[in-house]
Parts: structure tokens; C-alpha cells; sequence
């Protein structure tokens, strides 16, 4: 996700072809090991199986170098992998277009 000269959103580091190469990674994680997501304003939760925490492991090293203005944590919840995404208060306006790809058609 290049910057947009017009926007005062940050954006990702990567060049538009690494970016749509991640999002193919990431959208293949989701749909074979995604079991669910919750939105809470700022932050978004994704529930992965366990069997797939190497891979998201690894999806979040790569992410929190291209995208150093979110925070990034995960943690075991209940048998699932849970990666969690926090868009910094003062990005508060941009949680949207920032969260969207991470979730982006899959099912709560």
C-alpha cells in the first residue's frame, strides 16, 4: 500500500507489487486458517487455529516491518492463535482503511 501524496494516513512500506504479493499471503492464511475476527474501533482481533500459528507468526514479523505505525501483538486464547492489530490513537481516523485488508471478506 504505497502513501498517497493526498493522504495524511500512513501507509505500508512495501512496493505495490510486495503489497498485493502480502495480501495474496495473507488472504490464503485467512481462508484456510482463519476462524474468526472481532472489530472493537481501533483494534481487530483475528482467531487463527493453532495449527497455523507458525505461519501468522511469521505473516506478523513481516507486517511489523513494513508497518511500523500499528501495533502488532498475539497470544493463545482457548486453543486458537490470536493476532492482534491496534491502530494508534491519533491514526484513530484512519482505523478503517487501515484494519480493512486484514479482515477483508471473511466472516466474523
Amino acid at each position: 500500500m504505497p502513501a498517497d501524496p493526498e493522504s495524511s494516513t500512513p501507509a505500508c512500506t512495501l512496493t505495490a507489487a510486495d503489497h498485493a504479493a502480502r495480501i495474496a499471503w495473507l488472504t490464503a492464511l485467512n481462508a484456510t486458517a482463519l476462524s474468526g475476527y472481532d472489530r472493537d474501533d481501533n483494534r481487530l482481533r483475528l482467531r487463527y487455529r493453532m495449527a497455523a500459528a507458525a505461519g501468522a507468526r511469521e505473516w506478523v514479523r513481516f507486517e511489523q516491518r513494513c508497518c511500523p505505525f500499528l501495533r502488532f501483538t498475539t497470544e493463545e486464547d482457548g486453543g486458537e492463535f490470536v493476532v492482534i492489530i491496534d491502530v494508534p490513537a491519533e491514526l484513530g481516523d484512519a482505523a478503517e482503511a487501515l484494519l480493512a485488508p486484514y479482515a477483508e471478506g471473511q466472516q466474523r
